[in-house]
């Protein structure tokens, strides 16, 4: 049987109250990762450098029926104004991947910050790709609002943000 490679893609944007700098850490530092990326439950550095080109890194999202599992991330392009990471889970490496790209343009003290998220996937029917999208794309809406907030100063998300991002899918960002 031959199968045929599918793919979706979806995006979010937020303005964070701090420098483009500032934001990039919060995109390539696990420590910072895993606070805003909601349903994350560790991220672990493979190499020695977050920051550069080439970079390894692991996603664990823990157990539980909404857990995605783990991905393995590469960062393929940095510079000031973007970031792209190319995402494979620990399972099925060969019929999964996905693409995000952030963008950051600063205005004024502040930062315009656009995430684009393109997923390719091996032998899913048409009618099974579209079903995730709806699901991923209000996870990274509510990453990116937990992105602002905390990049933009505040030490702690509000336990009622918390608890109702706990039953979101999961997804690498």
């Amino acid at each position: 049987m031959r199968y045929e490679w599918g793919e979706y893609a979806f995006d979010g944007a937020v303005t964070v109250e701090c420098p483009s700098a500032d934001v990039l850490r919060w995109l390539v530092m696990p420590d910072l990762m895993s606070r805003w990326i909601a349903g994350l439950e560790a991220v672990t550095l493979i190499d020695s450098q977050p920051d550069v080109v080439g970079a390894h890194t692991r996603l664990d999202y823990g157990g539980g029926a909404r857990s995605p599992g783990t991905f393995h991330g590469e960062v393929v392009e940095l510079s000031d104004q973007i970031l792209i990471r190319c995402y494979r889970p620990a399972f099925a490496q060969d019929k999964y991947e996905r693409t995000v790209r952030y963008d950051l343009r600063a205005i004024g003290a502040a930062t315009a910050l656009r995430c684009s998220v393109q997923t390719r996937l091996l032998g899913v029917p048409a009618v099974l790709r579209r079903l995730p999208q709806r699901n991923e794309q209000v996870h990274l809406n509510r990453s990116l609002e937990r992105l602002r907030s905390l990049a933009g100063g505040r030490q702690q998300l509000p336990l009622l943000r918390r608890i109702r991002d706990s039953g979101l899918q999961a997804q690498p960002l």
